[in-house]
């Protein structure tokens, strides 16, 4: 068994006051494995146990505030935080729907306003790096094409004015003055209620450098079965044994190519190997798990006693969730 390791400490300013609501993860191990606990009222922060072999870190977060990251080999760490001045450092750490406001705070039709929230977070978070990237004209034609593909219909008149509408918002120079423009205010830096700073929060690594982990699930025994969107697998972690215990799935694929029935005509980003790219999963009466395979037209259950799999053929209909 992997040692456990437990670190505490106290988290100060560099004039010595207590810090409060700081993040504090500890990670370590192969696949990773992190803890999350937050700094008390008093500044202080203990970790639970954390079994992990080898060499392990602790990362500090909190907005307005400069990131640390240590390498440990004690399990006593006070530290001192300095305060972030860079206002585009101020930024990035805002959590993304701040970032998303500003799109929807330009637009004046209030109809207009409910459709972006609709459609454009319907499936996935708006407002995070990788949704706001600039792209070309060409660029935002696939993109709104997919969303129309897909469901997420937009009237003509809106969907000629996202492509400047989301470039300009996100726009550095435009974006950063606003987002930053109360970072010396000390409620910028909102503290959770004291309940919410004994929160322990848990993460184990899935999948591979391009994994796209897209839906979970707890099943009834306790364990935790997710789907990789882009490698098409299905991953089950039982988060009770010390360390997390990580087994891989694969879904067979009925020899299909990589797009399956879509082909090049695929949702996925390049270089996605998949072939059937599970989508969601659901738990039946007994027990057994089952996916919406989205490339392949199918639907597939998982026996958890025997790990074996069925494939069920849908008859109508394209691109299942």
């Amino acid at each position: 068994a992997a040692p456990e390791r437990t670190v505490s400490g106290r988290v100060t300013d560099s004039a010595g006051q207590p810090l409060d609501g700081v993040m504090l993860t500890l990670s370590g191990g192969q696949p990773e494995r992190s803890v999350t606990v937050f700094s008390q009222t008093d500044g202080s922060y203990q970790s639970p146990a954390f079994p992990v072999d080898g060499p392990y870190r602790l990362r500090t977060r909190r907005i307005g505030w400069q990131e640390q990251r240590f390498d440990l080999d004690a399990t006593v760490r006070d530290i001192k935080l300095v305060r972030e001045t860079d206002a585009a450092r101020i930024a990035e750490q805002l959590p993304a729907n701040h970032w998303y406001a500003l799109v929807i705070d330009r637009v004046d039709n209030l109809a207009h306003r409910q459709r972006l929230l609709q459609s454009c977070v319907g499936c996935h978070q708006q407002g995070n790096p990788g949704t706001r990237v600039a792209r070309t004209p060409a660029d935002w034609k696939r993109v709104l094409d997919l969303m129309a593909d897909m469901g997420g219909n937009v009237e003509p008149e809106l969907r000629v004015q996202i492509p400047e509408l989301f470039n300009s918002s996100y726009d550095p120079d435009y974006a950063i003055p606003r987002l930053s423009a109360a970072m010396q205010d000390p409620a910028f830096s909102e503290v959770p209620a004291p309940d919410a700073l004994n929160a322990v929060i848990d993460e184990w690594e899935l999948g591979e450098p391009d994994s796209m982990q897209h839906d979970l699930a707890v099943h009834p025994d306790g364990r935790i079965y997710v789907v990789d969107w882009t490698r098409d697998m299905l991953y089950r972690l039982d988060p009770d044994i010390p360390g997390g215990d990580r087994v891989a799935f694969p879904i067979p694929d009925s020899g299909l190519p990589v797009g399956g029935v879509l082909g090049d005509a695929s949702p996925l980003p390049p270089p996605a190997p998949a072939k059937v790219a599970p989508h969601s999963l659901q738990m039946d009466g007994a027990g057994n798990v089952w996916l919406t395979l989205s490339l392949s037209g199918q639907l597939a259950r998982f026996n958890p006693a025997s790990e074996k799999w069925d494939l069920y053929e849908l008859k109508t209909g394209v691109y299942p969730h």
